[in-house]
């Protein structure tokens, strides 16, 4: 309520997403939007998006705070986006998308880990202590989430995970946590190159981290 704000019927290529949307592209297909593509020809868009306006940029109007689905669903269904125009910095900006997405079942642990990982590299909020106080989370569930998340940065072991959204956080903080042992990163990674090398990204997300988990019990380096 404290945002100045307006509503908008938009075209929805002409918005983009906000650099911190917590959404992954894997939801970005006709399969995974059907639902709300049905519901949008049937009924129209019933909730706008909430979009800051952008300037100076050639191909987009607005960036999306939430509602790339919504985008999605009304450009298949060749509708106009109706978007909430507000004028917010990034840190309330990310307040308002946690608090719209925290009661959301379709967004996973690990989305939302990701985007806590992205604020904190960025400074959104000056520290984590602080992005828990404004978003209403436990200090401990903060660095959790941004440890679990930062784990996906090393490349050997994303590339075992072609939705990375599906990622179990538990799992993955576990094994972050033991790769700050020392030598055990090595054995992790090495690891992950072996599984990658013999199509490991096949399998569930859930097997793979315990597997990667399992090297580092076979090891005696470190």
């Amino acid at each position: 309520a404290m945002e100045r704000e307006v509503v908008l019927a938009v075209e929805p290529k002409r918005c983009r997403p906000w650099k911190f949307h917590n959404r992954t592209d894997a939801w970005y297909t006709r399969a995974r939007c059907q639902d709300l593509i049905d519901s949008i020809a049937k009924d129209g868009q019933l909730e706008p998006a909430l979009a800051r306006r952008l300037d100076g940029e050639k191909d987009f109007d607005f960036e999306l705070i939430f509602g790339m689905r919504r985008r999605f669903a009304c450009e298949a269904t060749g509708q106009k986006l109706k978007v909430r125009v507000v004028d917010a910095d990034d840190a309330r900006a990310a307040v308002l998308m946690h608090i719209e997405s925290a009661d959301r079942q379709d967004i996973t642990p690990m989305e939302r880990a990701i985007s806590f990982q992205v604020q904190a590299e960025a400074r959104v909020f000056p520290t984590q202590e602080a992005m828990a106080e404004a978003l209403g989370v436990s200090k401990g569930q903060v660095a959790k989430m941004i440890k679990a998340a930062a784990l996906l940065k090393n490349p050997s072991i994303l590339a075992l995970f072609p939705d990375r959204s599906v990622v179990p956080v538990d799992l993955a903080y576990k094994l972050a946590a033991l790769m700050e042992r020392p030598g055990a990163k090595e054995v992790v990674l090495k690891a992950a190159q072996t599984l990658g090398s013999r199509g490991g990204a096949k399998r569930p997300a859930a097997e793979i981290l315990k597997s990667l988990l399992a090297s580092l019990d076979r090891s005696k380096s470190y």
